[in-house]
């Protein structure tokens, strides 16, 4: 009898070991085995190269399109770095913005920050802002090192030197708000501009 627990235990035993080593039992502290923690203990992370993100309407049309040399969310942080970036836009057919004369643009910068939860992204390095305003007669192009965007709000903000171009027309200023939505415009201060006949 005593023989036959003695070989019962054992069994468990040799049971429990497998499971551990093969993570279905529990952990071995010492090895650095068994159960993985659960998902909300687990630090996320990715990195993807030449990567393209498409938001869509309801009928499947793209509204943004961001494109990245690179993509990386790090351990521990809820922030997305893009760096090589453009970000299109296109207002949907009948959407109030296209009604309001939103116009399609192009964003492009070295690299931008995306804090997680928010469509708000800081961008930095060679930050270029680009479209075709309806009832303008040339495109127009603002250049500045810093700006904040918020794609939701289509709103881009800098307290950073700026240089807005359109045809022949320059006009430079420290400071800039832009409401892509409602299509309006305020330079800061220190403006500067050139208009050529």
């Amino acid at each position: 009898m005593t023989r036959w627990i003695g070989a019962l235990v054992l069994a468990v035993l040799v049971v429990i070991g497998l499971l551990s080593l093969l993570g279905q039992g529990p952990g071995v502290p010492s090895l650095g085995l068994g159960t993985p923690p659960p998902p909300e203990e687990q630090a996320t992370a990715y990195a993807a190269d030449d990567a393209q993100l498409v938001q869509t309407d309801a009928d499947g049309a793209p509204i943004y399109r961001l494109q990245a040399k690179s993509l990386e969310k790090v351990p521990d942080s809820e922030t997305v770095y893009a760096d090589q970036l453009t970000l299109n836009y296109v207002p949907p057919a009948g959407s109030p913005t296209a009604t309001a004369g939103g116009m399609p643009w192009t964003l492009t910068a070295r690299k931008g920050e995306m804090p997680g939860g928010t469509l708000t992204m800081k961008l930095t390095g060679d930050v270029r802002l680009m479209g075709h305003p309806a009832g303008w007669r040339s495109p127009l192009r603002f250049e500045t090192q810093g700006l904040d965007f918020d794609i939701e709000r289509q709103f881009a903000q800098t307290k950073l030197p700026v240089n807005f171009y359109s045809g022949p027309r320059r006009v430079s200023s420290r400071g800039l708000s832009a409401d892509l939505k409602r299509g309006t415009l305020r330079l800061e201060s220190s403006v500067h501009g050139r208009f050529p006949p």
